[in-house]
């Protein structure tokens, strides 16, 4: 049985945020401790007491947020001595899209971490009033209705079963 779980995240607007939590309660279902925590509130001295981690940050410009791309580079040395799956929200286009960019920010993740046990993409939400004005209005104007990617994606069930598999492979 595997001691303490870290779900660690980066969020802009909230929803990898839920979806951390989402992950944190089935973990929980497995293990007895696993703590949710945003990266920002991580202390470096505390990561040695988890037994395994899965990281998590909201996809901006097909990169992970500068947050989560600080806490991968600082606390590597850390990291790479334990388990690590990682997961990333985006609002990719279609399938296509989506399985792209989760193997384009997989191989970013593994240069950090080459021993990472795995990475999904989940799609997120995002809602058209989250842009500025400028953005709003760039895209009104230029992106096709139909190429624009606002609203509630999630998949639960996609997300539930990842945790799950990660949790089966923790135990």
């Amino acid at each position: 049985m595997a001691g303490k779980i870290l779900v660690a995240y980066a969020t802009a607007k909230g929803s990898t945020h839920e979806i951390a939590d989402r992950i944190t309660s089935r973990l929980q279902a497995l293990h007895p401790v696993v703590e949710c925590q945003s990266m920002a509130d991580i202390e470096a001295s505390s990561l040695s007491s988890y037994s395994a981690i899965v990281i998590g940050s909201a996809i901006h410009m097909t990169s992970w947020l500068p947050q989560a791309n600080r806490f991968i580079h600082s606390q590597r040395a850390t990291l790479q001595t334990k388990p690590v799956w990682a997961f990333s929200v985006g609002m990719p286009p279609d399938e296509a899209g989506r399985v792209s960019e989760e193997k384009m920010i997989e191989t970013k993740i593994r240069k950090q971490l080459p021993e990472l046990k795995g990475h999904r993409l989940f799609r997120g939400k995002f809602e058209e009033n989250d842009l500025g004005w400028f953005m709003r209005t760039i895209i009104s104007c230029c992106v096709p209705k139909k190429k624009q990617t606002f609203g509630d994606e999630r998949n639960w069930n996609d997300i539930e079963a990842w945790a799950d598999s990660v949790g089966k492979e923790i135990r």
